[in-house]
């Protein structure tokens, strides 16, 4: 019996989450997407979008995630919605998972930012 309830409960949160990641990709719109795994600079990041995602000159958005409500709990997650900081460009492919971006003046963004192609 304990099983069940673990598994069900395992299985609620899955579906929580997976609600969440289909709210945050537009609802069925494909979209190139990765985050800031290192700030390089003031104004340059390196994102995990390789070569086969983007290539040089391509524009991308960068985006904070805003939750609100209480933390989430076992038995729940909260609502998170994706609010626009700034945009960049890719500047030089790295490899096949990263390349690096010019983040254009002012854009306040830190590791963890989600940066997606335009």
């Amino acid at each position: 019996m304990k099983r069940f309830g673990r598994t069900l409960s395992f299985n609620i949160r899955g579906m929580s989450i997976l609600a969440v990641a289909v709210t945050l990709t537009g609802c069925g719109h494909y979209a190139m997407r990765g985050s800031v795994v290192e700030r390089e600079s003031a104004n340059e990041a390196q994102v995990c979008l390789g070569d086969h995602e983007v290539g040089i000159g391509d524009k991308v958005v960068l985006y904070k995630a805003v939750c609100v409500g209480p933390p989430a709990t076992k038995s729940g997650t909260r609502a998170c919605n994706k609010e626009r900081i700034g945009a960049g460009v890719v500047t030089r492919t790295l490899n096949e998972h990263m390349s690096i971006i010019q983040v254009d003046p002012g854009v306040e963004f830190k590791e963890g930012t989600i940066a997606e192609k335009q």
